[in-house]
């Protein structure tokens, strides 16, 4: 049997995001309404906003974008720069507050994880308008690719969600004693039906009556809850990093949906870190997050892309006995002594190997 392993993925055979919506110039009718939930705390709302322009770019004229943020304390001044986006297109935006409910009594048991926004979804329906059948939970680590109506138009009459198998979907559900086992950062929630389901209290109970079982917090509870009652939805609607990586999987997907998931990807999500907008990322598809930053944060993107390129091109090392510099792929090694001793040594060693790099440099341009 081939296995996803056995794939070499490379970056130029991913279809990527064509930006279709700047491709069409021409007015077309309002088809559907897209409802969006993101959750970001202040320390997000960059990262919320580059999902939004992804969104926003890769999805036609024919839909109507409606974004809700779940908001406990967001400045203003972060409020305003998300609500700056509608120069990429325009959109509606409602920030729902979620100061009145209490989530202190559910884990942060995950590193990464250091305030309670990863539950924030447990409220929507307490939250969005009435009016509103169907909403689209996005985490804020995650790259829309593709236009979102085909994934919106999915008929969910018989089930509480759509949800996208987790990577290590095997694993989780043998701990939790469950058939099928998602991943929580991209969730099609069918509100209409969960009004009468009480989401929030079901949560709640199931946390209560397995807290011996939950180590993913959030995830490990929406499981225990919606499992049983969510539509399976293709792998490409949630990408997540181990399929970028030919990692070996832990799925029941066959072998065909995950290689159409890895070159044809409706969602990327960075899970893990390093995250893209961190220096030691190696995702494949970083670029991707870069890409979308550059045009809502220009300033940032310029920051983190001198990084990279310093990176690229300077790196550090030390050993017990030297400190090894490598500039341009030329390794100075200097010993290491006192700290006076070594800074001189360091500077001399430096300026001669930067003036050999300059004589290089001086040959090749004549």
């Amino acid at each position: 049997m081939v296995n996803i392993c056995d794939y070499e993925l490379k970056k130029e055979n991913i279809k990527l995001g064509d930006m279709i919506y700047k491709k069409s110039n021409a007015c077309e009718n309002i088809q559907r309404e897209i409802n969006i939930m993101l959750a970001p705390d202040n320390n997000y709302v960059k990262h919320c906003a580059v999902v939004m322009a992804s969104i926003l770019l890769n999805c036609d004229r024919t839909s109507s974008l409606n974004f809700f943020i779940m908001d406990f304390d967001i400045t203003d001044a972060n409020k305003n720069f998300l609500k700056s986006l509608t120069k990429i297109r325009p959109f509606n935006i409602t920030f729902l507050d979620v100061s009145n409910f209490d989530f202190s009594m559910l884990p942060l048991n995950r590193d990464h994880i250091k305030v309670p926004s990863t539950y924030y979804r447990l409220v929507v329906c307490e939250l969005v308008p009435k009016n509103i059948d169907k909403i689209l939970y996005l985490d804020c680590d995650v790259i829309v690719e593709k236009d979102l109506k085909e994934l919106f138009d999915i008929d969910l009459d018989k089930y509480l969600a759509g949800t996208v198998e987790d990577e290590c979907a095997i694993i989780n559900s043998l701990r939790l004693g469950l058939n099928y086992y998602f991943n929580s950062g991209v969730i099609l929630f069918n509100v209409k039906k969960l009004r009468n389901f009480d989401l929030y209290n079901k949560c709640l109970q199931y946390f209560n009556e397995n807290k011996n079982l939950i180590t993913l917090q959030d995830q490990d509870i929406l499981n225990g809850v919606l499992s049983e009652k969510c539509k399976k939805l293709h792998l490409k609607w949630n990408a997540s990093t181990p399929i970028f990586e030919n990692s070996v999987w832990k799925q029941d997907a066959s072998f065909h949906e995950k290689l159409q998931a890895a070159i044809e990807p409706g969602i990327i999500h960075y899970t893990f870190t390093p995250k893209p907008w961190q220096k030691k990322c190696t995702h494949i598809l970083k670029d991707e997050y870069l890409k979308y930053l550059r045009i809502v944060d220009p300033e940032n993107y310029d920051k983190l892309t001198k990084e990279k390129f310093i990176n690229k091109f300077f790196k550090k090392e030390k050993t017990k006995t030297h400190r090894i510099y490598t500039i341009f792929g030329i390794k100075i090694k200097t010993k290491r002594k006192s700290k006076k001793d070594i800074i001189k040594e360091d500077l001399e060693n430096i300026m001669i190997q930067l003036s050999q790099i300059n004589s290089k440099l001086d040959k090749m341009n004549k």
